[in-house]
């Protein structure tokens, strides 16, 4: 088990920390630090960069990015949840949703540039989905993947 904190990056207050867990699993820390946002009590905070200190404490340093905006109906998750979501203007349409009992099971799409979505209706096709965002909302305990169609498709 490692700690984990999330401290605002500003260097004239000294970096405070906003957030700290004293004993999450390495599997579950890879994930949070692919992640480029973060949503915690309605905010949205930015990750600017992350460390690895001396004691082991892994630190990711964010920014404020304000306020999120709720939605009644996504879905919280009992269990690990991943989100694909179309990036359209503010909109960010659901593409597909999973609930997953461990971080391992979404480690590898976190960590892809592209993923394909099965055209629907078709076992053998799939249309190519490129990255454009990470995002852990913990609010809903959800990892959520923005991005756009690229037009391609995979046979």
């Amino acid at each position: 088990m490692k700690k984990l904190e999330y401290r605002l990056n500003d260097k004239w207050n000294h970096f405070p920390a906003i957030f700290h867990y004293e004993q999450i699993q390495e599997e579950e820390l890879i994930c949070r630090m692919s992640c480029g946002y973060y949503v915690k009590e309605n905010k949205v905070y930015k990750a600017i960069s992350n460390a690895l200190e001396p004691n082991g404490m892994v630190v990711i340093y964010v920014e404020e990015a304000g306020a999120s905006v709720k939605n009644n109906e996504e879905k919280v998750y009992s269990g690990i949840g991943f989100e694909i979501r179309e990036l359209n203007g503010n909109e960010a349409r659901l593409i597909k949703a999973e609930e997953h009992d461990m971080h391992r099971d979404v480690q590898l799409s976190l960590h892809s540039d592209f993923l394909y979505i099965p055209r629907k209706g078709s076992t053998i096709v799939a249309l190519e989905f490129k990255l454009d965002s990470l995002e852990i909302d913990e609010d809903r305990n959800c990892y959520v993947y923005y991005g756009t169609f690229t037009g391609e498709e995979l046979y």
